[in-house]
């Protein structure tokens, strides 16, 4: 494992690259359509994100999650995620562990998080057609799998804090950019947890549910 890392890190940043990439395309092409998009009360959407943890040599964190906007500045997220954590860890090689001439190895490895989260997100700033900046708590149940030499499935649970900014491109589809910091105290691997990732949001409503609100909410505008 430990001669791997520089490769899957390249690998890792230009799949992320390749990401971004399209996002600007579809950005660039949906950016004249935008209208007056807004958070309307009973609206569900869904959002897919990709993303790495900045300090856990580039590991990978995946997400899909549910959202159910309470108002125009106040909604609920709930999701499932993956999530490696890099580690290392003293292989005994020679002697006993009581031994104190015992030798060791340091080995390299990436344990694996599977866990579900819940999120109450609160709007920090907008411009009220197509940019939101929300801030958000919640906290997360899972559990993390890893070897040390032998393998191991640890319960893990914590609170976490985050930023979500969106950028809606046309009245659906939105532009996605997080920032998340975790703490897992029962974790072996690692309690603390900075994550940053970028994805699509889709709202889920039928045009007609919200003819009205969106005329009103034009004409206060």
């Amino acid at each position: 494992d430990l001669h791997s890392f520089p490769t899957r890190r390249s690998s890792d940043l230009w799949s992320l690259k390749k990401l971004v990439i399209a996002l600007f395309i579809i950005g660039i092409g949906g950016v004249c359509s935008v209208k007056a998009q807004r958070h309307y009360s009973g609206v569900r959407a869904i959002d897919m994100s990709y993303g790495l943890n900045i300090f856990g040599r580039d590991n990978t964190h995946l997400n899909v999650s549910i959202s159910r906007y309470r108002n125009r500045t106040t909604y609920w997220k709930g999701g499932l995620n993956f999530l490696e954590k890099s580690f290392t860890y003293k292989l005994l090689i020679s002697g006993t562990e009581t031994d104190k001439n015992a030798v060791y190895n340091i080995e390299c490895s990436t344990g694996r998080a599977f866990y579900g989260d819940v999120n109450y997100f609160k709007t920090l700033a907008t411009n009220r057609t197509s940019l939101w900046l929300n801030g958000s708590v919640g906290t997360f149940l899972g559990v993390e799998v890893y070897r040390n030499p032998n393998e191991q499935v640890r319960f893990v649970m914590g609170p976490k804090v985050s930023l979500e900014g969106e950028f809606f491109i046309t009245s659906r589809i939105a532009i996605l950019g997080q920032m998340e910091q975790q703490w897992s105290p029962f974790s072996k691997l690692k309690k603390w947890n900075t994550l940053w990732g970028v994805g699509l949001k889709y709202l889920l409503y039928r045009s007609e549910e919200h003819t009205s609100e969106l005329q009103s909410l034009g004409a206060i505008s």
